[in-house]
């Protein structure tokens, strides 16, 4: 039966192949890898809308900021990441760095400056950010999702390790755990893709990671 185990078609795309995929969505699509409230231009085209961090016991609130990398992916059989361990049998690693910043104050422009934009609408202040850079490691396994007589095949973290929070590590591990799962249900992609759109096939088994590859087994429609 060789690759295909009595199916009809076996298919498989490699890391590299799907590190592509997650590159062409980073450069196409960055408002999924950055967020924003509206005083640091959350709500544009390039940055996702996230609402101010609420002050307790104040209607105000604080203006922030959180943006990813690129997700740099690992198939197994990939290396071992400090307190998770190496991924297992149709398990990936994901490398990937999250920076938030605060808007801790306002810098004044310069009188002026200020006198040359007294007409204009444009904010004469410019905002004072304290940033932090987020070491984060995943490991992980697929998802599928009907998608008509297709199916979509994703990315999901089971567990997540930071570095460079202090003993606030396990607080931002599970807020960036939910925060990156909600990156990579965005990043899924068509099994009938795998097969290049040669013609319509329907998943029979599978999507498996092994050998730094992802497997599927299918018919054709």
């Amino acid at each position: 039966m060789g690759y295909t185990q009595g199916h009809s078609i076996y298919a498989a795309l490699g890391q590299t192949g799907v590190q592509k995929f997650l590159h062409n969505v980073y450069s196409a699509r960055p408002h999924y890898f950055n967020y924003a409230s509206a005083g640091l231009g959350g709500g544009s085209v390039d940055i996702g809308l996230l609402p101010a961090l609420p002050i307790p016991g104040s209607s105000s609130g604080i203006d922030f900021s959180l943006q990813f990398t690129e997700p740099v992916l690992s198939f197994f059989p990939a290396p071992t990441f400090p307190k998770l361990g190496p991924p297992v049998k149709d398990q990936f690693g994901l490398a990937i760095t999250a920076t938030i910043c605060l808007v801790t104050g306002m810098q004044s422009l310069s009188p002026r400056v200020r006198d040359l934009y007294r007409r204009s609408k444009r904010a004469l202040d410019t905002p004072t950010l304290q940033c932090a850079d987020i070491k984060v490691l995943a490991v992980g396994g697929l998802t599928t999702q009907d998608s008509g007589t297709d199916k979509l095949i994703g990315l999901w973290a089971q567990a997540v390790d930071v570095s460079g929070t202090g003993n606030l590590d396990p607080l931002i591990a599970f807020i960036l755990h939910q925060a990156l799962n909600s990156l990579l249900a965005k990043l899924q992609f068509s099994v009938n893709n795998i097969a290049q759109g040669a013609f319509a096939i329907r998943l029979e088994d599978g999507p498996n990671i092994d050998g730094q590859q992802l497997e599927i087994w299918a018919g054709i429609i």
